[in-house]
């Protein structure tokens, strides 16, 4: 199936180029595209907006194509064009590229459907495949999953706001749409949009003197979803309608969740009085995964994809990806595409010379945690003893 195929090289390079872009240019340009065919040189990806499309083309042609030869070993002429994506997961987008392009694809259950509506008729772009049935949980996200969860199954008694902050790739939006799916399986009316978009809407509802437009989308909702809150920093007019914005739906016992990057009070220029709203419910943070996480997320995609690897192969990609769960996924992906574009069963050796391929993984030094975590378990000794006082001989020498 060439889409079939497509997409998962696709998935991979995504892997790759979000490691390499600056975040806000990746969740501009690149976050909602798709790899939709390819046909001898040619490798055609979809976008949401013509203008993605063409800032993709001009400043990032030669970046994509240089990240799809590591993949797969082959040079591509990539061409990028706008693409609205069917609405059910089992359509399938038919020919693209020619009549060689559409053999088998009619049949591709694995379509996915990156936008729906909500009960109000706004457009919600929310992922089918983030729900919390596919988030794993582990010790370094259980309170933010129990949080998230809550704040649809426990309506009236959740905290109101949730905020929730993470470095990049720990799943933050993955709750957010899980949130999101959960409710709108419940008829309750949902808005998801990042803060780049709110401020968008927001500037463009002055030019268009449709203010009015822009209160009822925001204002008419059970939940409002709101990615990458940070973004409000420096922005006075968008954290003063943002502000009120909130004031009304909390006011109307409407729930609002946010994500950040970080803590609230460390967003610099952003108002006092926004901080203390936003604090004003649950708090919570998501930490990187441990080893058990990261394996069972691994084995997860593994059973999604229908493939199978060995422990070995699982045990090294999850020791070698440790502190972002997307970054785990790309190179996940990278493997599975190469071994198909190659036709050769995954190995470990495969998955060893594409962890070479990123400089980001391979050249990374171990970290304090790490090193003291590593030493504890050689010498079966508790990590804190290593960092206490004590000066027993059978910590000092550990402890040099």
């Amino acid at each position: 199936m060439a889409y079939k195929a497509a997409r998962e090289i696709w998935e991979a390079a995504l892997g790759e180029l979000q490691v390499d872009l600056q975040r806000h240019n990746y969740n501009t340009y690149l976050k909602n595209t798709v790899g939709l065919d390819f046909q001898e040189n040619t490798f055609l990806v979809g976008t949401s907006t013509p203008f993605a499309a063409e800032w993709l083309s001009e400043r990032l042609r030669t970046r994509v194509e240089k990240v799809l030869l590591n993949i797969t070993k082959r040079s591509w002429d990539i061409q990028f064009k706008v693409f609205h994506q069917a609405t059910s997961d089992r359509e399938s987008p038919g020919p693209l590229l020619g009549k060689d392009s559409q053999q088998g694809d009619n049949h591709n259950p694995q379509k996915p459907s990156w936008s729906t509506l909500n009960g109000s008729g706004t457009r919600c772009r929310l992922n089918p495949r983030y729900t919390f049935e596919t988030f794993i949980v582990g010790s370094s996200n259980r309170l933010a999953h129990a949080a998230a969860f809550g704040v649809v199954e426990n309506l009236q008694d959740s905290y109101n706001p949730l905020f929730i902050f993470a470095n990049v790739g720990l799943g933050k939006t993955h709750l957010l749409h899980a949130i999101g799916n959960m409710a709108q399986s419940r008829h309750l009316q949902v808005l998801y949009v990042s803060t780049e978009q709110f401020t968008n809407d927001f500037i463009s509802a002055l030019q268009g003197k449709k203010s009015d437009e822009f209160r009822s989308k925001y204002r008419s909702v059970d939940i409002l979803l709101m990615d990458d809150i940070h973004f409000l920093s420096g922005k006075e007019q968008t954290q003063e309608v943002f502000f009120h914005t909130f004031n009304h739906l909390h006011a109307a016992d409407k729930h609002i969740v946010m994500t950040s990057d970080r803590h609230p009070k460390a967003m610099d220029l952003l108002e006092d009085r926004l901080v203390s709203r936003f604090q004003g419910g649950l708090t919570v943070d998501i930490q990187p995964p441990d080893i058990e996480t990261r394996l069972a997320i691994l084995k997860d995609k593994a059973v999604y994809r229908g493939i199978e690897l060995t422990d070995e192969i699982y045990e090294f990609l999850a020791s070698k990806v440790q502190e972002n769960i997307r970054e785990l996924e790309g190179v996940f992906n990278t493997v599975i595409a190469l071994a198909k574009v190659q036709n050769r069963p995954i190995s470990l050796e495969m998955a060893k010379n594409i962890i070479a391929q990123y400089p980001s993984i391979s050249k990374r030094k171990p970290t304090p945690e790490q090193i003291i975590d590593a030493v504890a378990q050689y010498y079966s000794l508790p990590p804190d003893a290593l960092k206490g006082k004590k000066r027993d001989r059978e910590i000092t020498q550990p402890r040099h």
